[in-house]
């Protein structure tokens, strides 16, 4: 048997390796590193997209390898007694979330046995030190960033949404990501409507044709703080400042429009020249006290509360006495080095 979250196949193998579209009945007893459930068959090993430990399902086998099936759920046959509805109704379909169909405290217990495995495993350190994972009170709505695509239904009619599971070039019209605050949702869902009555031309991730690529959707301040990015091709939007002005005048939290010209093939969603439609270019995110301006490029975390605790568990964790010179390295915003620089000599 393998350790907690290794996918790879024991010894032996099967004498017959099924067929893509075939029907497996599985036991899941394991949860691969990315969420996908983990089965044995015959000596193979079967990653399982939206299978469970402890569920027994019926699987249509999507890609085979050498000594590696990949299947997705066509059944829950038994379920997990940790398996629970999804809240979102695009969940089966959408790539943005992997575990909304188990239970909250057993996501943390997967996730720690996962950084638990790397240690081990990967990284040569039986026994190494792995404190509990500090969850969240409210799991919810907690995203300050979101990266929303635009795609078209077979009718031309346009989508604003994220991508399919598992697909690049296929775009699921959303119209409650329960990850983004509401404000967000009223946001994507207005530009969508806006998008169909002007006759928008999606961008087209085969074809390269179209206009349309990405709405990013920054929040601060718990959500009263927002930044609107509109990335599109090389091609005219020229709806542009008239949109911009709109959603700015129907949403008092919008402080900032902007919009980027994207003419790569790539699918960057933020990439290329930018300029401000409305407000600055960035909007203040307050951190610990902190201060910190947020580009539409800027990086940062996407979970605002936990990246506060995460902050504080780090500086706890140094120990400082006032004596320290600190290198703070790969940086982004730079919100680890100003918080250090508080405790340390010198940063």
């Amino acid at each position: 048997m393998n350790t907690q979250g290794d996918p790879r196949p024991d010894a032996g193998a099967p004498t017959r390796r099924p067929r893509p579209g075939e029907i497996l009945e599985l036991r899941i007893d394991n949860l691969a590193y990315g969420g996908q459930g983990v089965a044995r068959l015959d000596g193979l090993v079967v990653l399982v997209r939206r299978g469970l430990p402890g569920d027994t399902v019926r699987a249509r086998v999507s890609r085979r390898k050498k000594n590696l099936i990949e299947a997705r759920v066509e059944e829950v046959a038994e379920p997990s007694p940790h398996r629970i509805a999804p809240r979102c109704a695009h969940f089966e379909h959408c790539g943005g979330c992997a575990w909304q169909h188990l239970d909250y405290g057993q996501q943390l217990t997967w996730k720690e046995r996962h950084v638990r495995d790397h240690f081990e495993r990967l990284a040569g350190m039986p026994g190494a030190p792995v404190l509990p994972i500090a969850g969240m009170d409210d799991p919810w709505r907690y995203r300050n960033k979101m990266e929303y695509a635009f795609g078209e239904f077979g009718d031309g009619r346009l989508k604003l949404g994220l991508h399919a599971m598992g697909r690049f070039d296929v775009i699921i019209d959303i119209d409650d990501c329960h990850l983004q605050p509401e404000v967000c949702n009223a946001v994507r869902n207005r530009v969508r409507a806006m998008a169909r009555a002007g006759g928008w031309a999606a961008y087209h991730m085969r074809r390269h044709t179209g206009v349309m690529r990405h709405l990013v959707l920054r929040s601060a301040q718990g959500g009263d703080a927002l930044m609107a990015v509109f990335s599109t091709s090389g091609e005219p939007f020229t709806d542009a400042r008239e949109t911009a002005e709109t959603l700015a005048a129907e949403f008092p939290q919008i402080q900032s429009v902007m919009h980027f010209v994207n003419p790569s093939k790539g699918g960057a969603a933020v990439q290329g020249e930018g300029r401000a439609l409305v407000g600055p270019d960035r909007i203040v995110e307050a951190i610990l006290g902190l201060e910190l301006e947020v580009s539409a490029e800027s990086f940062m975390q996407t979970n605002t509360a936990q990246c506060e605790r995460l902050y504080e568990a780090l500086l706890d964790a140094c120990e400082f006495d006032g004596t320290e010179t600190v290198l703070d390295l790969y940086t982004g915003a730079g919100p680890i080095a100003l918080l250090a620089a508080r405790r340390a000599a010198r940063v």
